[in-house]
């Protein structure tokens, strides 16, 4: 149903979020660990930072390939947090129209219909 789907839109987008975010924080503690130039230091505290953070973190990056695979990981937030925001606004949105439901029990049947006022 539309509601199964947009929720599972609401999972797999605040999922995606979530670990890119645990990946940027893994990686930035790292980067504060190993690396004591101002780049290094520089890049790592961006790192901490969500959604935004890749991107200011990718102007301290060493290389062109760290960059690109730091932006990747901001354009993953990104489509996490969107498909999070998304799949939840449409989940509540169509749980406020009405709702027709039917149960068999031993002695018929049941239907019920449900709505907010």
């Amino acid at each position: 149903s539309a509601e199964s789907s947009a929720l599972a839109m609401a999972i797999s987008g605040w999922t995606l979020a979530g670990t890119a975010y645990g990946v940027s924080l893994l990686v930035g503690a790292i980067k504060l660990d190993t690396d004591s130039s101002t780049h290094g230091q520089a890049y790592g505290r961006w790192m901490y930072g969500p959604v935004v953070g890749p991107i200011g973190a990718a102007t301290h990056a060493e290389t062109a390939t760290g960059a690109l695979l730091t932006l990747s990981l901001a354009a993953a937030q990104v489509t996490g947090v969107t498909l999070g925001i998304v799949g939840t606004v449409r989940r509540s949105r169509l749980r406020r129209g009405p709702r027709l439901t039917a149960m068999a029990t031993r002695t018929g049947g049941h239907v019920a219909l449900s709505m907010r006022f």
